[in-house]
């Protein structure tokens, strides 16, 4: 069989994240070959072009469904063989280490889908008991061989990992491996499509009030996020709504792709 490592991701605005998730692919010693295969809906994301393929489609329309941006994930499944690895990785996370598909895919268990663990926003990780990867599990918590990986298909709603993987397991069973596999980097836009890898604000640094800054807003009086809720604004306002209690600042330097 062949062992070639096929990782696949979709971008879409995200420069400054693909560069930092691009090197830690590079980075990887998995020593039967590294093929990173990428989906870019935007012909302005030239940035993504230095991957080993990379398919150039167009957005689907909002009437695709919410999470329209998993069934790039199918169109990247097309290329890849029946014969190799596969894993997934999102644009705006990246590898925990240059070592970790050695440590989690064994080769002589192919018919297997081999599971780990991944590093969320606040690390916190996914997956520290076993058995909840019998169920389902995150983008990048598993490899598995492209003819398992074949037999089932993204969705167009959110939370598209989770409605995959519980279909692949109807195909095959899983091996877990204790082995942190990714990490979210920092800043990570929980979902919101900005590309937020800026510098993290320094608050003993002097600021203009015109800088921009990325402000996560709360909801309720409970001070908790809202998911999607990244808002960006002149550094003077983002002050107001965090002493107000209403938001927190958390980074500058940054830019939003639309």
């Amino acid at each position: 069989m062949d062992n070639v490592l096929y990782v696949l991701t979709r971008t879409s605005g995200r420069p400054t994240f693909y560069a930092r998730m691009r090197e830690s692919v590079r980075a990887l010693t998995w020593p039967h070959g590294v093929v990173h295969v990428v989906h870019s809906d935007d012909p302005r994301d030239t940035y993504a072009a230095d991957c080993d393929i990379l398919i150039k489609g167009e957005a689907h329309g909002p009437y695709m469904g919410r999470g329209y941006y998993n069934l790039y994930n199918n169109r990247l499944l097309e290329v890849v063989p029946k014969d190799c690895w596969v894993a997934f990785i999102d644009d705006d996370d990246e590898y925990a280490a240059p070592d970790v598909f050695e440590r989690l895919i064994d080769i002589g268990e192919p018919g297997k889908i081999h599971t780990g663990q991944v590093s969320r926003w606040a690390d916190k990780i996914w997956n520290t008991n076993p058995t909840l990867d019998k169920r389902q599990f995150q983008t990048e918590c598993f490899a598995v061989r492209g003819a398992i990986a074949k037999k089932a298909k993204w969705w167009g709603e959110k939370s598209g990992d989770h409605y995959y993987t519980r279909r692949l397991l109807r195909h095959a069973s899983t091996r877990w491996h204790e082995v942190l596999i990714a990490q979210a980097q920092e800043g990570k836009g929980h979902g919101v499509r900005a590309d937020i890898g800026g510098e993290v604000v320094d608050f003993d640094a002097a600021m203009s009030p015109d800088e921009p800054v990325w402000v996560k807003m709360y909801s309720g009086a409970n001070r908790r996020s809202t998911a999607g809720r990244l808002v960006q604004l002149r550094y003077c306002e983002a002050r107001e709504i965090e002493v107000a209690g209403y938001g927190q600042v958390t980074h500058k330097g940054v830019t939003i792709c639309r």
